[in-house]
């Protein structure tokens, strides 16, 4: 089946980008009122036919859902063609047209509703328009003529005075890229995010065309990326508003002058391109508000990126919110109306590359402010090994800390923000012994379980993750381990549960999420872990005890004895080794914790955070790449690549562009 036909709405939530339309369409069905005759106007391919028959079901459905829509099982919805009736336009005489319509009028008789659809109705003669209007106007209740066109103006006006005008509209980026992003995961595909905005810039902007192209470029090579777009359609232009753009950065003439002369367009249009990639830096890359304004700019993640870069070089800014002057400056640069004739927009290019080059400049701040602005500033980590704390070394006290309990709470976040899964298991290891060296027993049969947990469940290539807390209670040591295991292998965890207790002798509780929401047991497991926190442990706040502010049930907090030995453990996609690399490149993850937004901890923002987290470590590994794949030791190369990478190493985690807006 071909996916326009596959994705073709059978809902009005499903119908996307119109929605004044789908408002109507969903109250009149949903109050079983029929309206009026109906015409929808829009362009080829817009979704005009869709939504015609849509509510044509919907009119006739036995058994409608709550928001008018068709459900899909009656006799109704699964046979629309007793009842729904298209007649194509073009080709068809007046007697005839005029005539089928007539015999369909006068045969109607049962209790359904009788839709008569003319397709491309633009079509119509004045004859055939005129032979219509005694039918509409003397139609029975049970009768309604849709009509629809990409020419609403070739109709007479007598006609449409007796039609529902409704508009079918062209889909804004935003929309255009969720519905590509809709049909590429529900497909399976893989695929660049900058390549789906490079697609919707080169195909018109309607359901059709995407979704035709959309498997078009998945026949042809299966990964979806921006190579593959470019060698499908011809978006030179992105070249040229590069070239340009990354000579007017460095402040070079002769290669804005060189790009200029390539740029096989008239100088208006030229104006408008780098309005558009300037004003879409400034929003998605400094701001970090994702603002798309032009799919075919939005899909030019890297050049954006490495215009900024260059920027922050030139002037010798720390990062990227340092350029914001310098961008909003260029921005009013342009913000009078655009010149439309040719000469004049070459004159104020020119202008423009003047005021760029020579008075372009950051703004002087006064010593005092900007290092009392520096000690007001909390001190935050840009790496990801500070930012979650220390690999696994002994303790230097006997209680469960403040810090222990940041370290367990960034790494539970971290792992879903990088993942994509939470925990989906607990242990609860009980170690008893008479022998005075209590705790080194414990500590030993605790650190073998998850040694041997990493060793059996958590296989190459799997999202195994562990983290364990251990507490002396009384004449026992207990251990509270929470986990992620692979689908795969959670079959097998009762007999390792049941086999490691049997081998040493000690009691192990095993609880395995099987509800319906994850991420409740995700936290649910890590407010265990953190509930034995020595009393005197707080946020640096105030008095409040730090079990409040992570609101973890005053009934679970836990007073545990001294213990001497690791109380902490980490393993797997949680180990100090693997957090580094996960973090490369600058990415950092985001804390609640370390900003003090306790109520945040537990919103499960970390799935939003991962799809933002993926494409940005995808993007920047693409960057790293090209830069590397250009003369790997040609020193300057050499050099940019350092200027990137340290660019990104005094980003915050919060400067990052996302789809989703936090604390910050």
């Amino acid at each position: 089946m071909s996916w326009e036909q596959k994705y073709r709405p059978q809902r009005f939530s499903e119908v996307r980008g119109q929605g004044h339309t789908v408002r109507l369409l969903s109250a009149l069905s949903s109050k079983r009122t029929l309206g009026r005759h109906l015409l929808l106007y829009g362009a080829v391919g817009s979704g005009k036919t869709s939504l015609a028959q849509l509510f044509s079901r919907a009119l006739n459905c036995n058994a409608v859902e709550r928001d008018g829509s068709p459900c899909g099982r009656c006799d109704n919805c699964c046979q629309p063609r007793r009842y729904h009736f298209e007649v194509d336009v073009p080709g068809r005489s007046d007697e005839d047209l005029v005539g089928w319509a007539r015999a369909l009028v006068k045969s109607h008789s049962d209790s359904r509703v009788r839709v008569l659809f003319f397709d491309e109705a633009h079509a119509l003669s004045k004859a055939s328009q005129n032979g219509l209007l005694k039918l509409i106007e003397d139609s029975p209740a049970g009768i309604k003529f849709f009509f629809a066109t990409s020419e609403a103006q070739m109709l007479s006006a007598a006609l449409v005075s007796r039609l529902t005008e409704l508009r079918i509209h062209a889909l804004t980026p935003n929309v255009a890229y969720d519905l590509l992003e809709y049909i590429a995961g529900r497909e399976r595909i893989a695929y660049e995010p900058e390549a789906l905005h490079l697609l919707i810039a080169a195909k018109p902007p309607y359901a059709r065309d995407l979704t035709i192209a959309l498997q078009q470029l998945h026949d042809r090579g299966g990964r979806i990326d921006v190579d593959l777009v470019k060698s499908v359609y011809d978006l030179s232009v992105c070249d040229h508003i590069r070239d340009y753009c990354m000579a007017l950065a460095c402040g070079d003439r002769d290669l804005q002058a060189n790009a200029v002369r390539k740029w096989p367009a008239l100088s208006p249009e030229k104006v408008r391109w780098i309005r558009l990639f300037l004003a879409t830096t400034y929003y998605n890359d400094v701001l970090g508000q994702l603002l798309p304004m032009d799919p075919l700019v939005q899909s030019m993640v890297a050049a954006r990126r490495d215009f900024v870069t260059r920027l922050c070089v030139r002037f010798d800014l720390a990062d990227q919110r340092k350029a914001e002057p310098l961008m909003r400056r260029m921005l009013e640069f342009w913000s009078r109306p655009m010149p439309q004739d040719d000469e004049t927009a070459e004159l104020k290019l020119q202008l423009f590359e003047a005021f760029v080059g020579s008075e372009l400049t950051p703004p002087i701040k006064k010593p005092q402010q900007r290092d009392r602005q520096d000690a007001e500033r909390p001190k935050r980590s840009p790496t990801g090994a500070d930012a979650l704390g220390t690999e696994n070394s002994r303790a230097t006290s006997p209680y469960i800390e403040t810090e222990d309990i940041r370290q367990v709470i960034n790494r539970a976040s971290f792992f879903v923000q990088h993942h994509g899964v939470p925990m989906n298991v607990m242990f609860r290891i009980l170690v008893q012994s008479e022998a005075d060296d209590l705790e080194r027993l414990g500590a030993e049969a605790i650190g073998g379980f998850c040694l041997e947990l990493e060793s059996q469940m958590g296989p190459q290539g799997s999202n195994f993750a562990a983290m364990s807390v251990v507490e002396r209670d009384g004449g026992q040591i207990v251990g509270r381990v929470i986990a992620h295991i692979d689908c795969a292998q959670i079959g097998s965890l009762e007999r390792f549960r049941a086999s490691w207790a049997r081998r040493f002798g000690h009691l192990v509780d095993l609880s395995i999420c099987e509800g319906s929401e994850p991420m409740a047991f995700h936290w649910q497991g890590v407010r265990e872990l953190c509930a034995g926190i020595n009393m005197s442990g707080t946020d640096g706040s105030g008095d409040k005890d730090l079990r409040q502010l992570l609101r973890i049930p005053r009934a679970r907090w836990r007073s545990p004895g001294p213990f001497s030995y690791l109380r902490t453990i980490f393993s797997g996609h949680l180990s100090g080794r693997a957090i580094a690399q996960a973090c490369k490149y600058g990415m950092a993850p985001l804390s609640a914790f370390d900003a003090g937004q306790w109520h945040w901890i537990y919103q499960g923002w970390e799935l939003r955070e991962f799809q933002d987290r993926s494409s940005e470590i995808a993007q920047r590994r693409q960057e790293v790449t090209a830069i590397e794949g250009h003369e790997r030791h040609d020193p300057l190369q050499l050099e940019r690549l350092s200027d990137v990478l340290n660019l990104w190493q005094r980003m915050t985690p919060e400067q990052r562009v996302r789809r989703w807006r936090g604390w910050w």
